[in-house]
């Protein structure tokens, strides 16, 4: 669904793009995935709802981007757990499978941004697996930049079937980090990077790593300049959301 190629190099993740890349046909049949082992369906779901909350956020999207990515955040996140527990529950793995689809679609044209751009360090420096580190560092970006796309919040959490009433957009905003956490939890993934055996002194590298990803980092409805990126890494670290 895109032009995009990741290459991973000696300490970092680049990006090669190009319309060569597209192709002509693109067949989605989610019985292929059936098979999927438990952590990858867990790991390649987070990494599409990320595809789709990013994509619903950034700077670029539009109303079309947003049709598509609220839908996809709707599937993915009521079908994941479906999907990661029970393989072969047909109905779970095409919701996904469109899910992801549709998030596809919404990123291209959208771009994703600061959870990407702070993930690719930790596949760089660290081999952590793409969707594994999206999925790490997904609720405490968020937990950061909320308050700069607080109205989205509240429409991700409607698409999320969160139980809102009688909350404000600080509030809503809040709770749906913390689903997000605890969503990630759900699917058997580390959720801090003490459990990938990094130490606290690795920050100022991953700091200094994720401020080259400028093309993912413009996107961003907040600026996440290094004092932002640092605190999201000593979150991440920790393991604290919201406060």
């Amino acid at each position: 669904m895109t032009d995009i190629s990741v290459f991973s190099l000696h300490d970092t993740k680049d990006v090669i793009s190009h319309p060569y890349l597209i192709a002509d046909y693109v067949i989605v049949d989610f019985a292929l995935t059936y098979t999927l082992p438990k952590k990858v369906t867990a790991a390649s779901g987070i990494d599409a709802l990320t595809h789709a909350i990013e994509s619903y956020t950034s700077k670029f999207s539009s109303p079309i981007t947003d049709l598509l990515a609220l839908k996809s955040i709707k599937l993915i996140s009521a079908n994941i757990k479906k999907a990661v527990f029970d393989g072969k529950d047909a109905q779970a793995r095409e919701n996904m499978a469109l899910g992801s689809l549709l998030a596809g679609i919404s990123f291209y044209n959208a771009g994703v941004a600061g959870v990407h751009g702070l993930s690719y360090p930790l596949g760089g420096l660290y081999k952590i697996p793409h969707g594994e580190s999206n999925a790490l560092l997904l609720p405490y970006v968020y937990d950061n930049i909320h308050e700069h796309c607080g109205s989205k919040m509240v429409e991700i959490a409607k698409a999320m079937e969160i139980n809102i009433d009688h909350l404000n957009e600080g509030e809503i905003s809040k709770l749906v980090v913390r689903e997000l956490l605890q969503l990630v939890e759900d699917v058997d993934l580390k959720t801090t990077l003490k459990e990938y055996d990094i130490s606290q002194a690795a920050i100022p590298d991953l700091v200094e790593n994720a401020q080259k990803q400028v093309r993912l980092l413009a996107r961003s409805p907040k600026t996440l300049d290094e004092k932002a990126i640092e605190d999201i890494y000593i979150n991440s670290y920790e393991g604290k959301v919201n406060g």
